[in-house]
């Protein structure tokens, strides 16, 4: 705070100097300008301004603060400036700002030109901008997108299902962080089972029946990692197995291949394309040991191949049968005791081969996903497994469904 000595002055000026009065004149405005309510004018007489020296000083400073304070102006104009270009131009390239976190070439990819497409948005007063993506629909799409906005998509069943008795929605544009406050895998899969549910199924429109593929694009790290990991067992064969797989490609983390089989036969056909020689591999639900003495006989070396079961009359006989190889009784879900098995050789494994029946049929989805992630969280510092091998027609059919977009464009 700046006081000011006496309004009237004259009061504490050496011989009452005209001059003086004049400059004090012609800075208090100044000072008001520059400091605002920081600067009060006081009656006091005992702290003044004493000779024209220490005003000269005190009118440079003035000045300096008046140069600093117009460059503070000037960058914030160019600031400002710049910032109304780039808005500028991007309302040109772009005619609307909905479809901006979802990359333009592949909303372009999927949107056909008669397509109806769906932005679910969040609410209105949601800090995030993505709300879909008109902008491209609008010029790859001779129609006008659906719009759907609302507080929660669970909550509004009922209007999603009056939206797709309505219309043949052909591509879905959502952001579940937008959604759902953060990146959440379940709950993204679970948005997006519910959405296939309404959407993928045969719709009754005004004026016409049809069945209505339903192409959903989802902007999420965890999903697109998840849709990498992912792959069935033709394709993963078809590739040439884990030979041929790139489980680094854009991203320094290394991505555990999850490769779903449906049936004993595809489940064992994974052996050629996942074992290699001293493999360390463990089978999860190993029943009598068939196929675990298949992938011992791979490893061309017994002692490297554990396989645990949850039967003990299992564990018994598969014991009996297949001599040099080691098999446990143990539950598929207790990971504090399954990390607990080692090969002589090592603590970890380079593939876990997963045949649960709890999981091995259509349903049981998030029961399956919930193991696979569990054990590639238990054996990710070691940074030595590489794939699962799971028997499960619901795994199968889910990594059918998702497609990483890298992959997809390919």
């Amino acid at each position: 705070m700046v006081l000011i000595q006496n309004v009237d002055l004259g009061l504490g000026f050496v011989n009452n100097n005209v001059n003086q009065k004049l400059f004090v004149l012609l800075l208090l405005p100044s000072l008001k300008s520059v400091l605002g309510e920081r600067v009060m004018i006081v009656s006091t007489v005992d702290y003044m301004l004493y000779d024209g020296f220490f005003c000269m000083v005190l009118c440079m400073m003035m000045f300096m603060m008046y140069f600093v304070h117009m460059i503070c102006i000037v960058t914030h104009m160019c600031k400002y400036f710049v910032h109304m270009m780039c808005l500028f131009f991007y309302n040109i390239l772009t005619p609307s700002p909905h479809f901006a976190l979802i990359p333009a070439f592949l909303i372009s990819k999927c949107v056909n030109k008669n397509d109806t497409v769906l932005i679910i948005r969040g609410t209105e007063k949601s800090n995030k901008s993505y709300d879909g993506g008109e902008s491209i629909a609008y010029q790859t799409s001779t129609k006008q997108p659906i719009i759907f906005q609302g507080s929660s998509v669970w909550e509004s069943i009922h209007d999603l299902v009056q939206i797709a008795t309505n219309n043949n929605v052909h591509v879905i544009c959502l952001e579940p962080s937008n959604l759902h406050g953060n990146d959440l895998l379940f709950d993204s899969i679970a948005l997006i089972k519910l959405l296939q549910s309404i959407f993928s199924s045969k719709t009754t429109s005004t004026s016409i029946t049809s069945t209505t593929t339903t192409t959903i694009l989802v902007k999420s790290k965890l999903l697109a990692k998840h849709a990498k990991s992912f792959v069935n067992v033709h394709d993963f064969i078809n590739n040439g197995g884990l030979s041929n797989s790139d489980n680094t490609k854009s991203t320094n983390e290394q991505i555990v291949q999850v490769v779903s089989a449906v049936g004993v036969e595809s489940y064992r056909d994974t052996i050629p394309y996942v074992v290699r020689p001293n493999s360390r591999v463990l089978e999860i639900g190993c029943h009598f040991g068939t196929t675990t003495s298949l992938i011992a006989k791979a490893t061309q070396s017994p002692d490297t191949v554990v396989g645990i079961d949850i039967g003990k009359v299992c564990i018994d006989r598969a014991t009996k049968k297949y001599n040099g190889i080691w098999f446990e009784v143990l539950d598929a879900w207790d990971t504090a005791s399954i990390l607990k098995l080692h090969s002589p050789s090592s603590s970890s494994f380079d593939a876990i081969y997963v045949d649960v029946g709890g999981i091995s049929g259509a349903d049981g989805l998030f029961e399956a996903l919930g193991l696979v992630r569990q054990l590639i969280n238990a054996y990710k510092s070691s940074g030595k497994l590489q794939c699962i091998v799971v028997k499960s027609r619901c795994l199968r059919d889910h990594s059918v469904v998702y497609k990483n977009s890298d992959d997809y464009l390919r």
